[in-house]
């Protein structure tokens, strides 16, 4: 398996979003708002000031 070139198949996380590479309108979302195991769905009214927009990454991945 290889690495699409496609920006459709990359996404970018910044400020605690992560965003399509190629309609930074789209964004990752938590539906039903953030919870373990949470369905995801790809939406088009993501902010900052949304919580169920926003992500984190750790280090710790145990």
């Amino acid at each position: 398996m290889h690495a699409s070139s496609s920006s459709d198949c990359r996404w970018t996380f910044s400020q605690g979003l992560i965003k399509s590479d190629t309609n930074t309108g789209l964004a990752v979302n938590a539906h039903g708002g953030p919870a373990h195991n949470a369905d995801i769905k790809i939406v088009n009214n993501c902010s900052t000031a949304a919580t169920s927009c926003l992500w984190s990454t750790s280090r710790d991945q145990r």
